[in-house]
């Protein structure tokens, strides 16, 4: 049950074909073959068991696929409708798209250009969004392109989950995804912030834990100098997530954004309370609220994901809760968190390329930030 479960979701095993008549040999053959052969111990689940010295995983087979999520600030995705933001901000993207049809088209075949090229071609089973304009039919017409796009056997999108916070610009976060979202379960975390919470539900059986995923987009530098408004949202998550993780401490939780901080900068250190390393996620007790960062350690050596007046920075990362390191549940491919580094959304210094305003000049990319991604598994409870 469990295999057709995850084949209905995934759609890229295909079963042999057995309508085909069979000489007597073949039997036979078969027969000796299982007489001689010795069983196998079974794979070994994800994630440590005892601590973060265990990182085996289990084989990615139909029982157990990956699925593959990614996180993305697409920056100032507007529609091709006029929606009369007043802002500053948002009126000239309000206009650049409604005004220009053919530049909106171009934007998705950008997005889509970037997001079908992970996951062998098939895009990402789920996405976060950030930088998505309230009130518009953006994600919707970015399901349409990647569905017009997607290879002959993988799934289509079809769920999508938004809410407007009403803050102070017409942006939201999103999420798109293959796999089915609790719409009763989904909600913003905090008054005027962009911090949307929903469920993603576990294929493998409706009685299953879900994952909970957090999708947020903090507050700009350029708004927020003292960093005070970040330190805001991290506060509003730990809160959030501790009160989840005190009542199921094996809760499993997926916390991404564009935080506007690196992984080291005390909004996300101590106000969120990612840390950098499993040992530090163990050293703590689960009703303590932490998360491991997966983009922590990470980063060192590393290109980030933003690049601005010659520096790299680590804005878009991911975290999790201690129960995506467990044997049960969802849970996270060690080692698999990676920056997407897709033309057309890099330039030559392979530097983020933007999509732009409408004083852009030269060569459009897709948004400002790269994508960030990781490789998820559902094992049984």
């Amino acid at each position: 049950m469990t295999i057709l479960l995850a084949q209905s979701w995934f759609g890229n095993n295909q079963l042999g074909r057995r309508d085909q008549p069979q000489p007597w040999w073949v039997g036979l053959f078969l027969v000796l073959a299982l007489v001689g052969c010795t069983p196998k111990p079974p794979a070994e689940p994800n994630g440590p068991s005892q601590g973060p010295e265990s990182d085996k995983v289990a084989l990615n087979t139909e029982k157990y696929p990956d699925i593959s999520f990614v996180f993305w600030n697409v920056e100032n995705f507007f529609d091709d409708q006029l929606n009369h933001h007043n802002g500053t901000a948002d009126a000239p993207y309000d206009r650049l798209f409604s005004q220009n049809p053919a530049l909106f088209r171009e934007k998705l075949d950008h997005l889509a250009q970037v997001l079908l090229m992970e996951n062998e071609g098939r895009g990402p089973d789920i996405l976060g969004l950030a930088e998505v304009e309230t009130g518009s039919r953006s994600v919707e017409a970015l399901r349409d392109k990647l569905n017009q796009n997607l290879p002959a056997q993988a799934t289509m999108y079809h769920h999508i989950q938004q809410k407007d916070p009403e803050g102070g610009r017409a942006i939201m976060t999103a999420v798109l995804s293959r796999i089915p979202l609790s719409g009763f379960r989904t909600q913003l975390w905090g008054k005027r912030l962009r911090i949307l919470k929903t469920e993603v539900q576990n294929p493998t059986g409706k009685d299953k834990a879900p994952l909970i995923l957090v999708v947020s987009h903090w507050t700009s530098r350029v708004s927020d100098k003292e960093g005070t408004g970040r330190a805001k949202y991290g506060d509003q998550i730990h809160g959030q997530v501790r009160a989840i993780l005190m009542a199921n401490p094996t809760a499993d939780l997926l916390v991404c954004g564009d935080f506007n901080d690196n992984p080291d900068e005390p909004s996300v250190r101590d106000h969120l309370r990612a840390v950098e390393t499993p040992q530090e996620l163990f050293a703590q007790k689960p009703q303590m609220g932490s998360l491991l960062n997966l983009f922590g350690s990470f980063r060192l050596g590393q290109p980030g994901t933003h690049y601005y007046s010659g520096s790299w920075y680590q804005f878009d990362q991911i975290a999790v809760s201690p129960g995506m390191l467990d044997h049960k549940g969802w849970g996270v491919v060690p080692e698999s968190q990676h920056v997407l580094r897709y033309p057309p959304n890099v330039n030559k210094k392979g530097h983020p390329l933007a999509f732009g305003s409408e004083k852009h000049k030269g060569a459009r990319g897709a948004s400002d930030h790269l994508p960030v991604g990781v490789k998820l598994r559902i094992l049984p409870d």
